[in-house]
């Protein structure tokens, strides 16, 4: 998988591919990514810390 994209997933198992590039705000307390114009994603805690530490630069 490219860096550019990460791969996230919600409380039922649902598995999504995110362009990092068109995440546009994300709700650390609410566990929601917005990405895109239109996808709003409700993530599991565990992909919530896989997203903020790439954010931060710390991740795969």
């Amino acid at each position: 998988m490219s860096r550019d994209f990460i791969e996230l997933y919600d409380d039922d198992g649902y598995r999504y591919i995110v362009n990092m590039d068109k995440i546009s705000f994300v709700n650390v307390a609410g566990r929601k990514v917005w990405a895109g114009e239109v996808a709003t994603l409700a993530i599991c805690d565990e992909s919530m810390e896989r997203l903020l530490s790439r954010l931060v630069g710390e991740g795969e």
